[in-house]
């Protein structure tokens, strides 16, 4: 995005191992303000569709929180996860089953001790049946291109980068994975214009495709700041894959779109706000912690745009709305749990009744 600008090189980012103790930060609030994020991106182009939804400015949910996440917090424990899964499993009984301890496998938090969480895998587009305890809660994200059903990306310096960790380690990772976003928002872009989107989807569209080279640029610049290389990033030929569908007719295309945005925008770029929004809370410098802050908030005005987009599509093609719900119902129930309401609000599931 515009305003964005690459951090200065006057001093350093300190890796994990050398931070001391990063500023407290509302992590319990990533979810509340990423909700309040994304639907106030879609009130601004006017996608909130389903009866009675809240305006999001003001009434977004009712858990916002009353403190940003940037304001200092007491240490106390949280109430509620920032992560997308179940963060408080249930007390056990007496006749419960034993859980997982850390690195067994499980397919839900409540396999896992009751201070452990179920980390499933997450490519960008789809979740793992089965996953492992961790101490960390999990952190999915991601807008990935996609080919032949895996995520690929240009690789950093023309190598995999090795013995390097903290936030040097994930600022590589994290440039990488930028860059082909911007090879999916591109390929996105080339079937909504096959589909005939109206010009202002495609320019919203465009637009997130500038933001995520803006990202890559700011990535590599905090890479090199926390030690890594002047590094630029290598070849990447899947960027000009076949597009799945494109050769079956345009109903073919749009249901393949559907899946697509659903997966990767819908629930990758809503993941991939809260996600920067919890690292925001854990930056060793306020420098950084204000730049992971504005990318969360692109991150959520594309989860937005993504919505739209799935929107525009039913509307289009209203026999896709068993797609979109065969999609969602297809989720983890911890990821469903926090994407179905937005869904809703777009009127793309009934609206639940009130009691």
């Amino acid at each position: 995005m515009s305003s964005m600008k690459p951090p200065s090189q006057e001093h350093q980012v300190r890796t994990a191992s050398e931070q001391e103790e990063p500023a407290v930060r509302a992590v319990t609030s990533a979810w509340s303000q990423t909700r309040r994020r994304v639907l106030e991106h879609l009130a601004a182009v006017g996608v909130l569709l389903a009866p009675g939804c809240h305006e999001a400015r003001t009434s977004a949910s009712a858990d916002t929180p009353t403190t940003s996440a940037a304001a200092p917090t007491t240490a106390a424990a949280p109430t509620t996860s920032a992560s997308p899964a179940v963060s408080a499993s249930p007390v056990p009984s007496a006749s419960a089953t034993v859980r997982g301890k850390v690195g067994e496998s499980c397919q839900t938090d409540t396999d896992c001790e009751s201070n452990l969480h179920c980390t499933l895998g997450f490519d960008g587009a789809k979740f793992s049946k089965t996953g492992t305890c961790t101490k960390e809660a999990p952190i999915y994200e991601g807008r990935p291109l996609r080919v032949d059903g895996e995520a690929r990306v240009a690789t950093l310096g023309g190598s995999p980068k090795a013995g390097i960790s903290g936030w040097t380690a994930y600022f590589a990772r994290a440039a990488a994975e930028e860059h082909a976003s911007v090879a999916a928002f591109a390929r996105t872009l080339c079937q909504l214009m096959a589909l005939g989107a109206p010009l202002d989807l495609l320019a919203r569209t465009q637009r997130a495709l500038a933001d995520e080279i803006e990202h890559t640029r700011g990535c590599l610049a905090w890479y090199q700041r926390s030690g890594g290389q002047q590094d630029a990033l290598g070849v990447l030929p899947e960027a000009v894959a076949d597009i799945p569908g494109a050769n079956h007719g345009l109903d073919a295309l749009a249901q393949a779109l559907l899946a697509d945005v659903i997966h990767g925008g819908c629930v990758g770029e809503t993941l991939a706000a809260e996600a920067m929004l919890e690292r925001a809370a854990q930056a060793p410098e306020a420098e950084l912690a204000e730049w992971l802050e504005r990318v969360a908030d692109d991150e959520a005005r594309h989860a937005a745009l993504a919505f739209e987009t799935v929107a525009w599509l039913v509307a289009q093609r209203p026999a896709l709305k068993p797609v979109v719900l065969t999609e969602l119902a297809g989720l983890p129930a911890a990821i469903r749990k926090r994407i179905e309401p937005l869904a809703r609000e777009c009127g793309l599931l009934e609206a639940q009744p009130t009691a």
